[in-house]
């Protein structure tokens, strides 16, 4: 499962909480969301993360993240 493409639209989104929702992966294009500061991942089935998050200087991750 993946989140709505959408999402990656919004440009002046500063906290997405996309827990509990059994995602598989983080697209790529989330990168895209420069605003980004806060991201909630916590209990998903996540097999890794988008390097692109590494361009979102100001983002706090979720600390309760499992890669399977």
């Amino acid at each position: 499962m993946a989140y709505p493409e959408e999402i990656e639209k919004l440009q002046k989104l500063r906290h997405l909480d996309l827990s509990n929702n059994a995602l598989s992966h983080v697209p790529d294009g989330i990168g895209n969301l420069r605003k980004l500061a806060l991201l909630n991942l916590s209990s998903n089935q996540l097999s890794g993360l988008p390097e692109a998050l590494g361009n979102l200087s100001q983002l706090t991750l979720s600390t309760s993240i499992t890669i399977a």
